[in-house]
C-alpha cells in the first residue's frame, strides 16, 4: 500500500505537527482530496464522528445502524459502525446535522466516548 503524504497547513505548534502526524500515521486521520491537512480549521459534526470511529476500533454492534440523510459517501461506514453500536440515535427529521461545527459542550461528550487507555 502507497504511503499517503500530506501537506499540514496553518499548524501553529510544533508539537501538535507531530501529534497529527501520528494520527494520520495510524489511519485516524486521512486529510482532504487535495493532499491538505487543516488542523487549525473548525472542525464539524462529522468529522469527529468519524475521527471517533477510528479511535473505537473494536466497537460491538448491538442494533441495525441508523442511516441518516445528510452522511457523505465517504463517512457512511464510520457512522453506521457507532450507531451501530448504539453511540448514534435516530433523529425525528432524519439528518445528522454533519456540517454543523463541533460545539465546545459536543466535544467534552465526545471525549467521554473515548478510552482513557
Amino acid at each position: 500500500m502507497k504511503e499517503r503524504r500530506y501537506k499540514i497547513t496553518g499548524m501553529s505548534c510544533a508539537a501538535c505537527s507531530s501529534r497529527v502526524e501520528k494520527a494520520v500515521s495510524k489511519g485516524i486521520i486521512n486529510g482532504y482530496g487535495d493532499g491538505t491537512l487543516r488542523p487549525e480549521n473548525a472542525i464539524t459534526r462529522i468529522e469527529a464522528l468519524v475521527l471517533s470511529s477510528r479511535c473505537l476500533p473494536e466497537l460491538e454492534s448491538i442494533s441495525d445502524p441508523v442511516y441518516f440523510k445528510d452522511v457523505p459517501d465517504w463517512a457512511k461506514s464510520d457512522i453506521a459502525r457507532l450507531s451501530s453500536a448504539g453511540l448514534l440515535e435516530d433523529t425525528e427529521d432524519g439528518f445528522l446535522g454533519a456540517f454543523d461545527k463541533m460545539t465546545v459542550s459536543e466535544v467534552k461528550e465526545l471525549i467521554d466516548w473515548l478510552p482513557t487507555d
